[in-house]
């Protein structure tokens, strides 16, 4: 009996779990694979996907943010995440931080400037520049 390629490749991903699996750590640690698990993310919370998220976008965010943008502490070797300034607006080039782990799991949907202050963190330049663009762009 002739398998379909779909069964096929079920066949072949139950056999190999793997070879997918490292397949799936290659592709999420990728700008692409970045990309799509943030647009997913936004998606289920906003309902739409933002056209700005780009791995273009990504590649920017990273040259900018290699220490956490809240805590300062260089990113280099430790998990970081992305994370919205805003908790309440699509990710987009003025919504978009990078940040270490901790400080993302605590910020949580927290006002960025309140949380800072409640952290006795001061507010790095990146954020207070994102801030005013996105005050900008509301008026």
């Amino acid at each position: 009996m002739k398998l379909t390629k779909n069964e096929y490749n079920n066949k072949w991903q139950r056999e190999n779990k793997d070879k997918v699996s490292a397949k799936y750590k290659r592709y999420s640690i990728s700008l692409k694979g970045i990309v799509n698990a943030l647009k997913k993310k936004d998606k289920k919370k906003f309902g739409f996907i933002s056209n700005e998220l780009t791995v273009e976008l990504i590649k920017q965010v990273n040259e900018r943010d290699l220490f956490c943008v809240y805590c300062k502490k260089k990113l280099e070797g430790i998990k970081s995440e992305y994370d919205h300034l805003n908790p309440f607006l699509p990710l987009s080039k003025i919504n978009l931080v990078k940040c270490c782990k901790i400080c993302t799991k605590s910020k949580s949907s927290a006002n960025v400037l309140e949380w800072s202050n409640f952290m006795g963190y001061k507010p790095n330049g990146i954020v207070i520049e994102l801030l005013k663009k996105q005050k900008e762009e509301k008026e």
